[in-house]
């Protein structure tokens, strides 16, 4: 809609329906308009990208799987000492590096996947299943503000423009 005005008011003042000075207020008018819009929707990119696209929150979560992955192999170096030689010292070793290591880092790999988690009961078959989200709809809900242009007209009404679909 108002690229229509950009070019409506560029013809009026090329075939003299308009006056210079009038196409000029109007040209600036219709440009602050659109930087105002061009921003709202660089806003919005920038929110999905951060919701589908987080690079560090990809790398964060690709540092934490290696460290689990390391926490874990020491565990079974660990473990082959003991069936070697049946020290309980082995066994607390073990236990420890799961409670103080291995549990934190599970539950930043959990946090840095899932935003939401909650355990779904079915009591007819009585079965439950985890259900876990990467996102809510919550999340990709944009809010866009009532915004008039230079002649009175609504540019966009107060609504949410709905789920942002991953395009994965």
């Amino acid at each position: 809609m108002l690229k229509i005005h950009i070019i409506r008011t560029k013809l009026m003042f090329l075939f003299n329906l308009m006056s210079e000075e009038s196409s000029i207020d109007d040209f600036e008018n219709l440009r602050n308009e659109l930087s105002f819009i061009s921003k709202k929707n660089y806003d919005i990119l920038i929110r999905y990208n951060d919701i589908f696209n987080n690079k560090n929150k990809e790398n964060e979560l690709r540092k934490n799987t290696i460290q689990l992955a390391y926490e874990v192999n020491k565990i079974k170096e660990i473990y082959k000492l003991y069936l070697q030689n049946n020290k309980e010292q082995n066994l607390k070793e073990m236990v420890d590096i799961y409670i103080s290591v291995i549990k934190p880092i599970e539950e930043k790999i959990k946090d840095l996947k899932y935003v939401e988690e909650y355990i779904q009961e079915d009591e007819k078959n009585n079965i439950s299943e985890l259900i876990t989200k990467t996102y809510t709809i919550s999340d990709l809900e944009v809010e866009i503000p009532v915004y008039e242009t230079s002649k009175g007209e609504k540019l966009s009404n107060k609504q949410n423009i709905g789920v942002i679909k991953n395009k994965k």
